[in-house]
């Protein structure tokens, strides 16, 4: 079986060596960066002579042009200082998380001397994409101040706190509209999130989070309308998950709450006045604020809750005690499958599994690596809508098939065409294509279907590949060897 792995321990990762920068494809509307060859932070920003700096290519950026990074260490704190428009954004890329930091491009890491601040620096500006980056700063990695309509989607954000006051993603001033989805935000600060007053229209979905210093997961501040959707969230001293002030009118649903034994790391000793409840949520952000299809660790130090000053050990006395929430909260073992340095991923036996409410809001068809949602058929469907969501950032599948060739007939005369037939074992992973290669230099064929024709020209022996591409992107490969005899008389 393959599980969805990736590292939370970006300190440490942060370190590790990176490959040469792969070559991007032009685009008319793609600026590219790459410091390793030929570049010039006083040119256009092309494919043949890139910008050196991550700065100097989103300062000539304009609406709708896309700034292509490569992976490579940038030891920069970089400032966004102009806007993109509505429906044309200026969107900062780099690699897929779904392959570790190794492929990304490091933001706010000076490797051997001190790093910047932060990773991002967004000030006043609107309609901004930022995707694809391991992001640094010795105080935090993003911070929006003012801004509108920012998307911040699939990044890995850690490093090594520099101070006490420290929060990995910052929102404050009047930031509206801002989504933060499918990243993975570890290392040392007070708050990995932070929802500050005045901040309005946020959207934090299908982000693991694991904040190992002592401070809390996901800190919601006087921010009324909050929407925290299916993220997977560790913190040791504070919540997981806290509303605090008026933070009313906020949806917390499908997320699951790990606790400090989870982690794998040494907890601190947590002072008295600090909250060691999953969800807290205070008697201001009540009113309107809906919690529902949540999972908590039942070996939480402490209580599951704490909602409006009173506290509850676990999900059926919250149920009782607070009347239309956490009908459908879980308090058990989530049955991880890895610990905080691969995302608290899932295992097969997960009450997760089919168990979300499909049509929370910011609610994604995909998890935090992209896989589609897939139904397990072993598990009873127990979720809303399609039924076969489940909690948490990540999305449980399997890649366990075994695939073959058989050809019809067995005995292959040369020119003559025949049937092979793919010998798929079923499986709950959908595939949506197969390949075969036929061995004998001919394309490569792909296809849907389990049946193709295929003719050998000469006679020989030939190995047959087949590789199957399932819907969540995992392949399986299998291979025959036929042989092939001489053309029948």
């Amino acid at each position: 079986m393959r599980h969805h792995l990736a590292s939370l321990a970006i300190a440490t990762a942060l370190g590790a060596g990176l490959p040469a920068p792969a070559t991007a494809v032009a685009d008319g509307a793609t600026l590219f960066v790459n410091p390793v060859t030929g570049c010039t932070d006083t040119g256009g920003g092309s494919q043949a002579a890139p910008f050196c700096t991550v700065q100097a290519a989103v300062d000539a950026a304009r609406p709708g042009q896309t700034v292509q990074v490569a992976a490579a260490y940038y030891r920069e704190q970089v400032t966004l200082s102009h806007s993109g428009e509505p429906g044309k954004p200026i969107t900062l890329r780099g690699g897929s998380n779904r392959n570790g930091l190794k492929t990304l491009p490091i933001v706010g890491v000076n490797l051997g001397g001190t790093n910047p601040d932060y990773g991002f620096v967004l000030n006043g500006v609107h309609d901004v994409t930022i995707t694809g980056f391991g992001i640094g700063g010795s105080l935090g990695s993003v911070q929006l101040t003012d801004t509108q309509q920012v998307t911040l989607d699939g990044n890995q954000m850690g490093g090594v706190a520099a101070g006490p006051q420290t929060v990995r993603v910052h929102l404050g001033g009047t930031t509206r509209a801002t989504t933060i989805s499918r990243n993975i935000i570890g290392g040392d600060a007070q708050i990995a999130i932070a929802v500050d007053a005045g901040v309005t229209g946020t959207v934090l979905t299908t982000n693991a989070v694991d904040n190992h210093a002592g401070g809390a997961g996901i800190q919601v501040t006087d921010a009324p309308g909050t929407v925290i959707t299916s993220n997977t969230v560790s913190s040791v001293c504070g919540p997981a998950i806290g509303l605090l002030g008026d933070s009313s009118g906020a949806v917390v649903e499908n997320n699951v709450l790990a606790t400090a034994s989870d982690t794998g790391h040494n907890a601190p000793v947590c002072a008295p006045e600090q909250s060691t409840a999953k969800l807290s949520v205070s008697a201001g952000s009540v009113p309107g604020t809906v919690a529902d299809y949540n999972l908590a660790d039942a070996f939480a130090n402490g209580p599951i809750y704490s909602w409006a000053g009173s506290s509850y050990a676990i999900a059926a006395d919250f149920t009782k005690s607070v009347p239309q929430q956490g009908a459908h909260d879980i308090t058990a073992d989530p049955h991880y499958s890895g610990n905080a340095d691969t995302g608290l991923p899932i295992g097969s036996n997960s009450p997760a599994i089919d168990s979300a409410d499909a049509n929370a809001p910011g609610e994604l068809s995909t998890d935090l690596y992209g896989y589609q949602r897939i139904d397990d058929p072993y598990v009873a469907n127990t979720g809303t809508g399609s039924k076969i969501y489940d909690r948490g950032a990540f999305e449980y599948t399997t890649s366990s098939r075994w695939i073959g060739v058989l050809s019809q007939p067995q005995a292959i005369p040369a020119g003559a065409s025949t049937t092979f037939t793919i010998r798929d074992q079923d499986t709950w992973s959908p595939v949506v294509s197969y390949s075969l290669d036929f061995g004998d230099g001919t394309p490569t064929v792909t296809t849907t279907q389990l049946a193709v024709q295929h003719t050998y020209q000469t006679a020989g022996s030939y190995r047959i590949t087949v590789v199957a591409t399932e819907q969540n992107g995992d392949t399986t490969t299998g291979d025959d060897t036929v042989d092939v005899g001489p053309p029948a008389p």
